[in-house]
Formats: structure tokens, C-alpha cells, sequence
């Protein structure tokens, strides 16, 4: 069960910085932190980490928790190579109609992302052999 609190905990930080009414602003904010640096970028994402603590310390090795650690490390890295291409006012190729259009970011399809990996991680405790 604390493991579980610590999954939700972790969602939520990452979460709460994570902000943005529209994509440009999403972005314009995740690159405040990049600026600081890749690690302090990557530090951010506290529920990668505790995911990987979970696996690696606490032998929790289910399917489901490889399947969430797998995901957050492809979203990191796309973050990542976004935010690369920005510092560098390198090419947008198929982006510039996102930032353009300024889309709208809810915070429903945010917190659906979260809760995604909170559920497959509640699974992951619960059948830690699939």
C-alpha cells in the first residue's frame, strides 16, 4: 500500500510542474528547468526514478512495471530531444503546427496520463509475475 501512495505522490509532483494552458506554454516551461540542466530535467521526473527504485531495490518485476519504466523512458527522451532542438533553434520538421496552433493541453488528458501509469503500477504490485 505505500508503495502505491508513493506511485500516486510522485504523479503528482510531476504533475504539478509539469504546466500549461496550451502546448507552446507547456513546452516554454519544461525548457525553464532544461536550462538548468539535462540531470535537474531528468531529477524531475520523480516517478521514473521511484519506478525504477521499485524494479531494481523492492524486486518488483512484473511485466507492468518494465512496460511504465519502458514508456517514461521514450517520454523523457522525446522531451529531452525536443527541448535539444529548441536550445539549439534547431528544425521543427512536423512540429510547427502544434506550436502555431497554440493547442489547447486539458487538464483531463494530463491527468489521464498519470493515471494510466498509476493503474498499470497497481497491477505491477498485484501480479508481479505476468
Amino acid at each position: 500500500m505505500i508503495l502505491f501512495i508513493g506511485i500516486i505522490l510522485t504523479e503528482f509532483f510531476e504533475f504539478s510542474w509539469q504546466k500549461g494552458e496550451n502546448m507552446k506554454d507547456y513546452i516554454q516551461n519544461m525548457f525553464k528547468f532544461y536550462q538548468k540542466g539535462i540531470l535537474y530535467f531528468s531529477v524531475l521526473h520523480v516517478s521514473f526514478i521511484y519506478v525504477l527504485f521499485c524494479i531494481f531495490t523492492l524486486s518488483q518485476t512484473s511485466t507492468y512495471m518494465y512496460i511504465i519504466a519502458i514508456i517514461k523512458f521514450f517520454d523523457i527522451s522525446f522531451k529531452i530531444s525536443i527541448l535539444n532542438r529548441i536550445e539549439r533553434r534547431a528544425s521543427f520538421e512536423g512540429f510547427e503546427d502544434i506550436l502555431n496552433e497554440n493547442v489547447k493541453l486539458s487538464n483531463f488528458s494530463k491527468l489521464a496520463s498519470s493515471s494510466f501509469y498509476i493503474y498499470l503500477f497497481y497491477m505491477g504490485l498485484n501480479n508481479t509475475i505476468v
